[in-house]
């Protein structure tokens, strides 16, 4: 993971899995003033390098991906599926 925090400059990353999903916390405060197309963008790119990287993740039906800005607030929620389709986006303020 250290490919993706120092692409993206986040202060941390974050994760933890289970049968069906794994899940990825990402902190940076760069990350408050971009727009949720720009963070769903990110959110792809990372999925597709955590996929590549970790395989047995890509077997797992879903993948979930929180930023958050300033303090820990949650900014922005992504749910990418096994087709690497984002079936959930969600903008946290």
């Amino acid at each position: 993971m250290n490919d993706v925090n120092s692409k993206y400059n986040f202060s941390s990353i974050e994760s933890e899995n289970d049968a069906l999903s794994a899940s990825f916390y990402f902190t940076d405060v760069a990350h408050d003033n971009l727009s949720m197309s720009e963070m769903q963008s990110i959110a792809i790119n990372i999925n597709e390098y955590i996929i590549n990287k970790y395989p047995k993740i890509d077997s797992l039906q879903f993948r979930n991906y929180t930023f958050s800005g300033t303090g820990g607030f949650e900014v922005a929620e992504f749910t990418i599926d096994q087709n690497k389709k984002v079936v959930k986006s969600k903008r946290i303020y």
